[in-house]
């Protein structure tokens, strides 16, 4: 009797992390496994190219969105990685994914009829868009549009009117890194005001600006 109740108390001290990944090609979990109770568990999230741990969940319940995440064990959890794309481009501090629109009051979606900037595979759509704040990203970053891919150009394509307003002390109105950046304008005319800026109007980093049509 002894013997046993000893071999129940022991196996009543330790308890199961499950991990996995929300979908499997989107990135690997490590850390699951047993625990004593009151050990540290570390759980890391590694996403694959192009995306990144958005959150932690139980039974679709938030848990954390720290990564690496460490706790004390004090149950057994069954736990989802939740991966998500990373943004390609952000505007006005929202960042976008390809095929997404901004709309000017910071709301994202995948159709507007006008007054929208839509982002699509390094195309950067603006009409009549009118931006006015911080652009403040979730990086820290202050800029109207903030672009860094080393494998593609981002082409600037302006319809109608379209303007950039930043109130940040800190701000550039657009931020480009790593490669080169081409405006044009739509058939029917476009433009682009840029104003209130700290630093540059455009600012590009190992790259250059190409205005081939339109004013800006």
């Amino acid at each position: 009797f002894t013997v046993t109740w000893q071999e129940q108390e022991q196996e009543e001290n330790i308890y199961t992390i499950k991990v996995r990944a929300n979908v499997d090609s989107y990135g690997t979990v490590t850390g699951g496994g047993k625990y004593p109770k009151g050990a540290i568990a570390e759980l890391r999230a590694i996403g694959n190219d192009g995306y990144r741990l958005a959150e932690w969940t139980e039974n679709g319940v938030r848990k954390s969105d720290i990564n690496p995440w460490s706790f004390v064990v004090t149950k057994s959890y069954d736990l989802v990685a939740v991966f998500e794309r990373i943004p390609e481009i952000y505007v006005g501090g929202k960042g976008l994914l390809s095929g997404q629109y901004l709309g000017e009051d910071g709301t994202v979606s995948n159709y507007l009829s006008d007054n929208f900037a839509y982002y699509a595979n390094g195309y950067l759509t603006l009409q009549n868009f009118d931006y006015c704040g911080t652009g403040e990203d979730e990086y820290g970053y202050y800029s109207g549009i903030r672009y860094n891919d080393p494998e593609k150009d981002l082409q600037l394509i302006l319809k109608g009117k379209n303007s950039l307003t930043l109130t940040s002390d800190e701000s550039d109105g657009i931020y480009i890194m790593n490669t080169d950046l081409i405006v044009t304008e739509a058939p029917t005319g476009g433009s682009l005001t840029i104003s209130g800026v700290k630093y540059s109007g455009i600012c590009c980093d190992y790259g250059s600006v190409m205005i081939q049509s339109g004013t800006v």
